[in-house]
């Protein structure tokens, strides 16, 4: 049987552009439209939406169906709740709260099988396709290929991002928006001094290290000044955007004539 790759990886580290969008609703036909509609990967979100394992395992062989690469952002960071999206065939995570360099360490250690970390091993689980692959295959295809995107959205991850960048396996530094400006007390200030001043700290940094830059943004037309910054990893939210085509629907409906 055919070793699944990365696809996602392999085209960030290649210096491509890729687009995908969280989805926060236990919903594998969502996860089809997201993957008909052309975006790149989806961020199946357990920190923000009430997906257990079991939910999370059928979005991601939905997302395998529809030819998208599923990414899982993790509630916690700590090593059963990354060890058992892994299992299920995630092909990365997305770890929220990334204040330090302890923090980056440990989303590593958790995500990778010894001797690059700690990750538990059991290679009858979906993710080595219940065992068609010999150990040490499952152990170095897993190494290699799962994505690792840490989220900067706290002053303190802003602080330390030096130390966060030294850390070996983190492949994405992904800035946050909304937690950040919360966390410098301006939320929801995108334009404040203050707030873009932090992100720029934060992709100046990680281009300068290497690593891949990634953001979540709200609206299409602001993709392109972040591409201009080195941007890669660009995610939006599929809430917002049933939210706004229902809104700009009714409210075309009701302004008819207006």
């Amino acid at each position: 049987m055919e070793t699944r790759r990365n696809t996602l990886k392999k085209t960030l580290r290649d210096g491509g552009i890729v687009v995908g969008t969280f989805v926060n609703f236990p919903s594998t036909a969502m996860i089809q439209y997201v993957g008909d509609t052309g975006f790149d990967f989806v961020i199946i979100d357990t920190e923000h939406g009430p997906m257990g394992i079991e939910s999370t395992e059928s979005l991601v062989v939905a997302a395998e169906a529809v030819g998208i690469v599923p990414i899982v952002r993790v509630a916690s960071n700590d090593h059963a709740t990354i060890m058992r999206v892994l299992d299920v065939g995630a092909r990365g995570i997305h770890v929220p709260q990334i204040s330090d360099g302890e923090d980056a360490h440990r989303a590593v250690r958790h995500a990778k099988f010894a001797p690059l970390g700690s990750r538990g091993l059991a290679p009858s689980v979906r993710a080595n396709q219940f065992g068609s692959k010999a150990v040490n295959e499952f152990i170095q295809h897993s190494n290699e290929e799962t994505l690792i995107v840490a989220q900067i959205e706290t002053a303190d991850g802003v602080r330390n991002i030096p130390d966060i960048l030294e850390v070996e396996g983190v492949d994405v530094i992904f800035v946050g928006p909304v937690d950040l400006s919360h966390s410098l007390g301006v939320t929801g200030q995108f334009d404040n001094k203050e707030f873009l001043r932090a992100v720029d700290e934060i992709l100046t940094r990680a281009k300068a290290a290497g690593k891949i830059l990634g953001i979540y943004i709200g609206n299409a037309g602001d993709a392109q000044k972040w591409i201009d910054r080195g941007v890669q990893y660009i995610c939006t939210g599929s809430a917002g955007l049933i939210r706004g085509a229902c809104e700009s629907f009714v409210h075309g409906v009701r302004n008819r004539g207006a």
